[in-house]
């Protein structure tokens, strides 16, 4: 029983070091969450542009575009594909789909720019013989590497936000 007591303690020890100091989690109950859901999220071209449109707001906005954005978010979305694997009479058995989003948000009131990025994802597919499968199975590498991408510019949004030191609501 000791040994529990003491195993406590020191747990208890370590989370008062940390939160003195200033240790907080990335996903907290705080105001950087406010400033992402005060998001505007820009139209992106094309059919990835509209998955990664929608990832995000379920993500930034999951209760709907901002009524009066404090922010606007841009994004460029360029996508490739690269053959990595090539059979000896040529044909392609798998692919690498390579994202790539260039970010920037800007302040709605003044239209500065505040911050921007890039984020980069890279997912593999097989491509098989059978064209249904090839044609699921690159939908499902786009799919994957979206939410990388979309994933990616929350975090990097939500240490802007923090970075900057409170926001809408203090």
């Amino acid at each position: 029983m000791s040994s529990f007591r003491a195993s406590l303690l020191g747990l208890v020890a370590l989370c008062l070091v940390a939160a003195g100091c200033g240790f907080q989690p990335l996903y907290g109950e705080r105001s950087e969450n406010a400033d992402l859901a005060a998001v505007k999220i820009a139209l992106i071209q094309n059919r990835s542009g509209q998955e990664l449109h929608n990832a995000l707001l379920d993500r930034l906005n999951p209760k709907g575009q901002p009524v009066r954005p404090l922010y606007v978010l841009r994004i460029a979305l360029d996508e490739s594909l690269q053959d990595l694997a090539v059979r000896k009479d040529e044909s392609v058995t798998r692919a690498n789909l390579q994202l790539a989003a260039i970010f920037r948000l800007y302040s709605q009131a003044d239209g500065s720019l505040l911050t921007e990025g890039v984020s980069r994802s890279t997912t593999s597919f097989n491509i098989s013989t059978q064209e249904y499968s090839a044609i699921v199975a690159e939908q499902d590498a786009r799919r994957r590497g979206i939410d990388l991408v979309a994933d990616d510019i929350q975090i990097r949004l939500a240490l802007f936000f923090r970075r900057l030191g409170g926001g809408s609501d203090g």
